[in-house]
């Protein structure tokens, strides 16, 4: 049975990466197999709560916040600008980049930007680990 506020029912942890320490907070059985649940800002949190609620008693549950980057075409004609900057936005510590004169395919359509997009904020990661 999950708790009152699933949230008050996890642990938190840091654990080493190659980017620094990461806060993870873990719960449900602690020697069942891990499973990792990633937020989605679509649904607001509820698929993540779901998936603890259903599988903690079986599972060993880390629901993962972890930094992210959101790159966007400005010129995407199926996920308007707004629509990809709300999805980022939900996500905590997200970042959020558009690429002018790009549409929905930003790898192909803008290879040189969307790759230094990325190198810059990996190497923001590790600047922050270092």
């Amino acid at each position: 049975m999950a708790a009152a506020n699933w949230l008050d029912s996890l642990t938190e942890k840091l654990i080493p990466t190659p980017f620094g320490l990461i806060n993870v907070r873990a719960g449900g059985r602690v020697d069942g197999p891990a499973m990792v649940c990633q937020p989605s800002p679509i649904t607001g949190g509820a698929m993540r709560q779901y998936q603890y609620e259903h599988f903690a008693p079986t599972h060993r549950m880390v629901p993962a916040d972890i930094p992210v980057l959101v790159i966007e075409g400005a010129e995407d004609g199926q996920f308007p600008v707004h629509a990809v900057r709300k999805m980022a936005d939900a996500t905590g510590g997200s970042t959020f980049r558009v690429l002018p004169h790009t549409g929905r395919l930003v790898a192909p359509e803008d290879p040189d930007e969307g790759p230094a997009e990325v190198d810059t904020y990996l190497a923001g990661l590790s600047a922050v680990a270092v």
